[in-house]
């Protein structure tokens, strides 16, 4: 288990409950969707049951439209709708969130009899809470200063303690296992969101960016009414002060997804809104029609998608791209900073079946002191003759980045040209070039090329050239290029691309060139741009001494 921590950070509660279902209902993709729905649906009964039995426990005579407003604001959240249907822990956060305050409210009324069920049922959510999610954590935190807080101290106050204590006690295996892991290998904090984005964020997802409808139902619900409906009011304010205060010592909150378990605690302050409001003659119906219909529009609206969910990774274009340009042995190393151990999954996945390995740059060993990575990357990089640097988007890049860069340098890889930079990856080719003295085309005192890939010629004549250079110190920069010439048979120049010898003392490029059908060779030359005088070459290869060598 402890192992199993360095690619999955999260408790095994979840994964443990999903193995269960998927062996009684099957292993389609279906039923693990299904898995998600089902609590999805759960967390808006609970949401009602949570909104219905606070009313009432109040006293607020339309309860049940207060638990009516509570499952609509639950339901018909966009952002919420979307882990509906995706295999993941959210909705099963949602749902124990509900239950583990509601079951907490009926315990602390002290003139009402509880079961053993509801005590036991309480104990065992809450313990097993903590193994689904570490977010679940907050509302344990919130309950637990109100308990302390707010709740008189009597018989009642004891005996819903002990069931707390209960819970903890349950959980501490795990924390006896987070703190073995701890040992051995240090987690990193993500990036985290900043005060102003989490809390900006939190108010567009959770109302269908309807943060004005949002802003009125809550001053509605709590207007003059503030001291009688201090539980909730205490338990929304401090679960969302203590999670900001702990995102600022330690960042988790790169996603609002990280706390989504406040969603049914606002939704019963939505609910004590639309009921209010329809004291004051605003019909409740007209309230939750707008709520749902910025739904379904928050839905259909791919920048606002975008927003909620952020860059989700090109990866059908990063395979298409390697499939086309990538060669048998080539190796892929992916730097993917604080999302190492969900890329390396979605790697395995899309670059299934391709001739090439790949690696993710967090999993090369080494820490950033004396150079240790830096020498790891060194003799990882070593190993292969063309290495496709891919660099996530998703996530600021760690000190990895820059030591496996100098690792390439270092190892005489030079950058070639980039295959695919979009707004979440950017793909770019490095290729070890040979010593100069074996590089086959020799120009002037000091100029060595070869093709550091072999040509590629598309359907509709696209002739894709990449060479690789060295220059002497001695050549002067920014005095000569490169001319790349597709011949016929007869020596006839068919096509021509010209670029500027690069200055770095070795480099690659690469050029296009359009031809017709045929058949062709491909010679180089290299020139004064300023006097258009051509140097002379020599083929170590084939001993040709000519202005313009055979490249391929």
């Amino acid at each position: 288990m402890v192992t199993q921590l360095e690619h999955e950070k999260n408790p095994p509660g979840y994964y443990i409950l999903l193995h269960f279902w998927l062996t009684a209902a099957g292993s389609s993709a279906l039923a693990g969707r299904l898995f998600s729905l089902l609590f999805g649906v759960l967390s808006v009964a609970l949401s009602y049951r949570l909104g219905l039995d606070f009313a009432k426990s109040v006293r607020i005579s339309s309860a049940e439209l207060v638990g009516l407003g509570a499952a609509v604001a639950v339901g018909a959240s966009a952002y919420y709708i979307y882990y509906l249907h995706e295999l993941r822990v959210y909705t099963l956060v949602v749902a124990c969130s509900a239950f583990m305050v509601w079951a907490y409210l009926r315990l602390i009324q002290a003139e009402k009899r509880h079961s053993w069920a509801l005590r036991i049922g309480f104990v065992v959510v809450t313990a097993g809470s903590l193994y689904f999610h570490y977010q679940l954590a907050f509302v344990l935190v919130v309950i637990g200063l109100y308990h302390l807080l707010m709740v008189r101290k009597d018989r009642q106050w004891w005996r819903v303690s002990l069931l707390l204590v209960a819970a903890g006690l349950l959980y501490f295996p795990w924390i006896w296992t987070l703190y073995q892991f701890s040992e051995a290998s240090k987690v990193n904090p993500v990036v985290g969101m900043s005060l102003l984005k989490t809390v900006t964020s939190l108010a567009l997802t959770f109302s269908n960016n309807s943060v004005a409808l949002l802003a009125v139902l809550i001053f509605f619900a709590i207007y003059k009414q503030a001291r009688r409906l201090r539980f909730i009011i205490f338990v929304v304010a401090v679960g969302v002060g203590v999670t900001l205060a702990a995102n600022v010592y330690y960042p988790f909150i790169n996603q609002i997804r990280y706390i989504i378990f406040l969603w049914p605690l606002l939704a019963v302050l939505v609910g004590l809104g639309v009921e209010r409001l329809c004291r004051l003659g605003v019909a409740p119906m007209v309230i939750l029609a707008i709520w749902v219909l910025a739904a379904l529009w928050t839905i259909g609206n791919n920048d606002f998608s975008s927003y909620l969910y952020g860059i989700i990774p090109s990866w059908r274009e990063f395979r298409t791209e390697l499939q086309e340009h990538a060669e048998a042995g080539d190796m892929v190393a992916y730097h993917a900073g604080n999302y190492d151990w969900i890329r390396s999954l979605e790697l395995d996945h899309y670059l299934y079946g391709l001739p090439i390995k790949h690696q993710m740059t967090e999993y090369i060993p080494g820490k950033p002191d004396n150079d240790d990575y830096f020498n790891h990357a060194k003799s990882f990089v070593d190993q292969s003759q063309n290495i496709w640097l891919a660099v996530s988007h998703v996530d600021p890049p760690n000190f990895r980045l820059a030591d496996f860069e100098r690792a390439l340098k270092s190892e005489q890889f030079a950058e070639c040209y980039t295959a695919l930079d979009d707004e979440s990856v950017t793909l770019t080719l490095y290729t070890r070039l040979k010593n100069p003295a074996d590089m086959p085309m020799q120009f002037g005192d000091g100029i060595h090329i070869q093709l550091a890939e072999t040509v590629d010629v598309s359907a509709s004549g696209q002739v894709t050239v990449v060479l690789g250079s060295s220059k002497a110190d001695s050549v002067p920069n920014d005095q000569y290029s490169v001319a790349v010439h597709v011949v016929d048979a007869a020596g006839n120049l068919v096509a021509q691309s010209d670029y500027g010898l690069p200055n770095a003392q070795n480099a690659c490029h690469q050029t296009t060139l359009q031809v017709p059908a045929g058949a062709y060779s491909l010679r180089v030359a290299v020139y004064n741009w300023q006097t258009g005088k051509r140097l002379m070459g020599i083929d170590s290869a084939t001993g040709e001494d000519a202005d313009r060598l055979k490249a391929a």
